[in-house]
């Protein structure tokens, strides 16, 4: 069974996993996504994994080796201080990408309300991003007139630093967006412990309360009132139970 920690990391990492190299056969385009020239698809890196998406929207290339300010001011320093070629391993870049992300935006509690208000965002940004010149749907990044050209890592011309979805994966939920199934179902396995610890902490304080009764009624000393023994003369007041003085009463009374 996955763990939390394995979900997490087969978002970030992408299929491969976490031991293997970030790298592709396939050029930028490819692994970021293509414009309409093309044939206009999803990035097959971008849609795999965050770390991927991380290097496409920050890392620079050939001829724009500082694209990483795109990102952060510092960004193109460092492990991203030369151009990202999508066939060598980019994991170390990515890892150091991800390190000037200020901690404030990550959530101390990855629950999947709070996964899905990030999404939010994700979707709002891949609806609204916009070029020197237009709107370009479905693509996140900077992006340059039309973008027909894809995201060939430059922003020039038609092409950009960015990355591309397909409308399905933005407006229908679909499951090729891998990342984003690996956080669901981390959120959710979260979500399931996060109740399985209120529900032990429910039990555990109700326990408590029946202990604390219990010891509190153990160590009340009994009042003298509860353990005087019965007296004579309580003892002659008190009702009689016993059946033969009732029925010999009875007997009296009807020959009298």
């Amino acid at each position: 069974v996955a763990s939390i920690t394995n979900l997490q990391e087969a978002a970030l990492y992408g299929s491969p996993g976490k031991s293997v190299e970030l790298k592709t056969t396939d050029d930028r385009k490819g692994y970021c996504g293509k414009g309409s020239t093309d044939g206009a698809a999803a990035g097959v890196g971008a849609t795999d994994s965050l770390y991927a998406t991380i290097l496409c929207l920050c890392a620079g290339a050939t001829g724009d080796e500082a694209g990483g300010k795109g990102c952060c001011l510092d960004c193109q320093s460092g492990a991203n201080g030369a151009a990202w070629t999508p066939t060598s391993d980019g994991k170390a870049r990515a890892e150091f990408l991800a390190s000037k992300c200020p901690a404030a935006l990550i959530p101390e509690h990855p629950t999947t309300t709070e996964l899905n208000h990030w999404l939010r965002t994700v979707y709002k940004l891949a609806l609204g991003t916009t070029s020197n010149t237009q709107t370009i749907k479905y693509t996140v990044g900077k992006v340059s007139g039309t973008g027909e050209d894809g995201c060939d890592g430059e922003v020039t011309g038609t092409i950009g630093r960015c990355v591309k979805y397909t409308a399905e994966q933005i407006l229908e939920d679909e499951a090729s967006l891998k990342w984003r199934q690996s956080l669901k179902a981390a959120a959710k396995l979260y979500d399931k412990q996060a109740q399985a610890k209120i529900t032990m902490y429910r039990l555990a304080e109700k326990l408590r309360l029946i202990n604390a009764t219990a010891a509190a009624l153990y160590h009340t000393p009994l009042t003298q009132t509860q353990i005087q023994p019965m007296s004579r003369t309580d003892a002659a007041t008190k009702p009689t139970t016993n059946c033969s003085e009732h029925k010999s009463n009875k007997k009296q009374q009807k020959h009298m």
